[in-house]
């Protein structure tokens, strides 16, 4: 294990912020800042670090020193952590680490530790990856993206030493179709990434206006049509219906007249062949007399349907259509000890 470097007393403030307006020059990342230093917690976080680094625990290693850092700014805290993130094969990171930490020693008036960083520096520029990303057409409002980190525009063109890996390389616009690709990177390699030019999105597609479509077969008419629909049969049909009802009602009434008649001639020949009902009648004078009440019965029962026929027939005739077909009716008729009772129903 390479044997730890030193930690130094903190700076003045003035040369505290000057250190930290060139570590940031350098694009050091902090872990994070604080509103005051705290060199006590700082101090104890780079014997942690350097614990954990003898340890093999680089990452938690790289964190608790780049949190040192953050607490009390230090050359020597950053060479150690240029060294864990050497370790984790973050070369570009390292090689930030000890320029950076260069810059603090002479600010710092150490002489020998801005050589030690920059001949780690120098050490590992052989090494660096370096990825140059060009544009062909650049357009209103470009975005590049390499992984989460958003390129400025600055940086188009130029070879940027980047850690080694797989970035994916991205590139969108307002009202252009978004273009990426993949790139892999080891050490010592350079490359560069051409975006293309953008295309033009395609509009989106016009609604094309047209009739509405047909409703959904529920099985119930719509309102309109349950209120305007006529629940009748049209009115010729309904006319030839009157005329077939009120025709078979006439008919119906002349044989019940019919049977009227018939049934007197029989009581009269009943009556002829047996003047007196209490005294014993002959059996063809019982027969003429059944005969009569049987076309009596007849012709009661066909004179009520038939009225109540030749009824109907002119209601419909005469304009009751719409009423008929929205009314259910029904003739009943039953039998009398005076001969045929003939009722007319109406269901709503």
């Amino acid at each position: 294990m390479t044997a730890p470097l030193p930690r130094r007393s903190r700076p003045g403030a003035g040369r505290a912020i000057a250190s930290l307006a060139a570590i940031t020059a350098a694009g050091v990342l902090l872990a994070s800042s604080t509103a005051s230093a705290d060199p006590a917690a700082a101090e104890a976080l780079f014997r942690e670090g350097r614990r954990l680094l003898d340890e093999g625990k680089t990452e938690e290693a790289c964190l608790k020193l780049a949190e040192s850092h953050a607490q009390d700014p230090s050359s020597g805290t950053l060479l150690n952590l240029g060294l864990c993130h050497e370790m984790q094969h973050k070369i570009a990171t390292a090689w930030s680490d000890y320029v950076s930490a260069a810059r603090l020693a002479r600010d710092q008036g150490k002489p020998s530790r801005e050589a030690a960083a920059e001949k780690k520096a120098t050490e590992l520029e052989p090494r660096l990856p370096h990825l140059t990303v060009t544009v062909t057409a650049p357009v209103d409002g470009l975005e590049i993206m390499r992984g989460a980190e958003r390129l400025g525009r600055g940086l188009f063109g130029s070879a940027v030493p980047i850690d080694p890996g797989t970035y994916l390389i991205a590139a969108s616009a307002p009202g252009y179709r978004a273009w990426k690709t993949t790139i892999d990177l080891a050490e010592g390699e350079s490359k560069t990434v051409e975006v293309p030019e953008l295309k033009p999105q395609p509009p989106p597609p016009q609604a094309v206006e047209g009739p509405p479509p047909p409703p959904a077969n529920t099985g119930v008419p719509p309102a309109a049509l349950r209120e305007t629909a006529p629940a009748s049969p049209p009115v010729g049909g309904g006319r030839a219906l009157g005329w077939i009802i009120g025709g078979t009602g006439v008919a119906t009434i002349a044989v019940g007249a019919g049977f009227g008649v018939a049934s007197l001639a029989s009581y009269h020949d009943a009556n002829n062949l047996c003047p007196s009902p209490h005294k014993d009648c002959s059996a063809d004078a019982i027969s003429e007399r059944n005969s009569a009440e049987s076309r009596a019965w007849i012709c009661n029962v066909a004179i009520g349907v038939g009225v109540v026929g030749a009824g109907i027939g002119g209601w419909i005739l005469l304009g009751g259509r719409k009423r008929a077909s929205a009314t259910g009716i029904s003739v009943r008729a039953a039998p009398e000890a005076s001969g045929m009772r003939v009722s007319l129903e109406r269901s709503f």
